[in-house]
């Protein structure tokens, strides 16, 4: 048995601005090891950047890298977002192994999917994906969003109705 703890921050772009990304860090499998009657074997700490941009309204197209520190294997991954409505989104990805790439075997490709569901700023997630030979891992994940993404516009919009409401000259 074990605990493991994932922890990753978001940085959101401003989609009227320049920087319409999402940039994002994380690192999962934080924890003692899985232990089994008297070994413990490590966890795969895993390190991992990603970066994703709308492409069309509802459509977020991402990239990401990922470094299992523990077994020193290298992952690429391209996946799609997509938001049909305002607190539902669903996902699905590829990714490539490359700890496997001098072997003579076929690419090693994984497909994922997965579906999210947000109420204010809670979110509620599943993911999927198969595993082979090993069955399927199948993940849950409860999130929470704080902070403004747009909150330089907002402070913007408050200085101004600030000097609107008190900037007058005198005797108005």
């Amino acid at each position: 048995s074990t605990l493991a703890v994932d922890a990753g921050i978001v940085f959101l772009g401003d989609k009227y601005t320049t920087y319409p990304g999402k940039f994002g860090f994380s690192i999962r499998n934080l924890g003692s090891g899985l232990k089994y009657i008297n070994r413990r074997e490590p966890l795969p700490l895993t390190a991992s950047a990603a970066f994703a941009v709308t492409i069309a309204g509802a459509v977020d197209a991402g990239i990401s890298i990922s470094d299992n520190l523990t077994e020193n294997t290298f992952e690429f991954g391209l996946g799609l977002n997509f938001n049909p409505i305002g607190n539902l989104s669903l996902s699905g990805g590829l990714s490539r192994d490359f700890s496997n790439a001098d072997s003579s075997d076929s690419v090693p490709l994984k497909l994922n999917a997965g579906i999210e569901f947000r109420v204010s700023d809670f979110m509620l997630g599943y993911g999927f994906l198969p595993m082979g030979e090993l069955g399927s891992l199948q993940r849950m994940s409860l999130g929470f969003r704080f902070g403004e993404a747009d909150g330089r516009r907002r402070t913007e919009k408050k200085i101004k109705t600030w000097r609107e409401r008190y900037d007058k000259p005198a005797g108005m």
